[in-house]
């Protein structure tokens, strides 16, 4: 298997910025939040996103019809 440096990003919570990823000699991108199985992960490890998200989708099924 081969890993595309320059596709991988990471998502790192809890810990310095100044500490950095790295695939053999080079860095990959640091991210804020991504979505992951449809849920937002976030750096503040929070379930604000989540929720907020979680009550769109519903909002949208039950106002389509």
């Amino acid at each position: 298997m081969k890993i595309n440096v320059k596709k991988t990003k990471s998502l790192r919570l809890e810990i310095s910025e100044d500490e950095k990823d790295t695939l053999g000699s080079k860095k990959t991108d640091q991210i804020d939040s991504l979505t992951y199985l449809g849920n937002p992960i976030s750096k503040d490890v929070g379930c604000s996103e989540d929720v907020k998200c979680r009550i769109a989708k519903a909002q949208g099924v039950f106002f389509c019809c």
